[in-house]
């Protein structure tokens, strides 16, 4: 009788938290795609970003922010440069920054998107390392 006991009530635990992973996906107004993507290839970090936002309605809009981050001694992150790219419907764009202190595995590409499309204002941001 004890298993009985000891079995439920961690049967109910798992299930809320499989219910809270799955409740944990963003969410946004409009419905957009984002594919951000960053390559390293000795001190030069390639950036491309690619948003569709066609299903966001006719006159959506899409303003992005890109930074080139590098990991400091410290272990943070510091920006060495950074991009603001625009457009309406779709946007796919990549550039490049050659520096001495990109390299594989230290660098990395932060992200700002704004989609403003029929059902108002979404903000999404992230990281994609290099």
């Amino acid at each position: 009788m004890q298993k009985k006991r000891r079995i439920v009530p961690l049967a109910l635990v798992l299930a809320l938290c499989l219910s809270l992973c799955a409740n944990a996906a963003a969410r946004t107004k409009n419905d957009f795609s984002v594919t951000p993507s960053i390559t390293v290839s000795g001190n030069t970090a390639t950036c491309g970003l690619i948003v569709n936002a066609k299903n966001a309605g006719p006159n959506a809009t899409i303003t992005a922010d890109i930074d080139v981050q590098v990991r400091t001694s410290s272990g943070g992150w510091s920006s060495i440069t950074g991009w603001g790219w625009s457009g309406t419907g779709t946007l796919d764009r990549s550039k490049s920054h050659t520096d001495s202190r990109v390299s594989k595995g230290n660098t990395r590409m932060s992200y700002t998107i704004t989609v403003v499309g029929s059902n108002g204002t979404d903000i999404v941001s992230g990281y994609v390392d290099g």
